[in-house]
């Protein structure tokens, strides 16, 4: 909207009549996209609603995606490293076995600790499926991701319609209670 109470508008008829009437096109085609006042309001709301939601789902994603990371992590050091262990339980001089490869044995051990603390049980564990859940939540994420910043762009949209309907209605507003103004004081010269 153009804001005519400058003094360029004021100073001028002709700007400030031309200024008016691009206002209106505006505040038309705002009401013409929108609707109503109430009609733009309640779908703000709505869209408001909709990017709430989708932010604590979001939220919520992470935090589980998080702790699923951290056991897929653990996961494929486990899974990385069992035969390390296998190939120390199985040799003839641990000792050298375990100095040879004493990174990837501890490293083992740590990822089968961190998994019981998990509740995870090593021996049915199958990390491609728990690969799979966490790119399936990841997805996801992206949806809703992607459904917030629409909705919170449909929700800017509608509110910048709303307002210039209440601009210009406001402005209108003016321009009839001056035109009052106006004849009344031309009716007691």
């Amino acid at each position: 909207m153009i804001d005519t109470d400058k003094g360029k508008f004021q100073e001028s008829p002709g700007l400030k009549h031309w200024a008016d009437i691009q206002n209106l096109k505006i505040a038309a085609a705002s009401y013409a996209e929108g609707g109503s006042i109430e009609e733009l309001e309640h779908k703000i709301a709505k869209k408001n609603a909709v990017v709430k939601e989708s932010r604590s789902a979001i939220m919520d994603l992470e935090h589980e995606m998080k702790t699923k990371a951290e056991i897929l992590k653990y996961a494929k050091q486990y899974m990385t490293n069992r035969k390390y262990q296998r190939g120390y339980e199985k040799a003839k001089d641990q000792d050298a076995y375990f100095r040879k490869h004493e990174t990837q044995i501890i490293l083992f051990g740590g990822a089968e600790n961190m998994l019981k603390r998990y509740g995870i049980k090593t021996a049915s564990m199958n990390v491609e499926k728990m690969q799979a859940e966490y790119d399936a939540m990841a997805a996801q994420k992206a949806k809703l991701k992607k459904t917030c910043q629409t909705a919170e762009k449909e929700a800017s949209e509608a509110d910048k319609q709303l307002k210039n309907i209440r601009q210009y209605l406001g402005t209108e507003k003016e321009n009839r209670e001056k035109t009052k103004t106006d004849r009344k004081h031309e009716m007691s010269l």
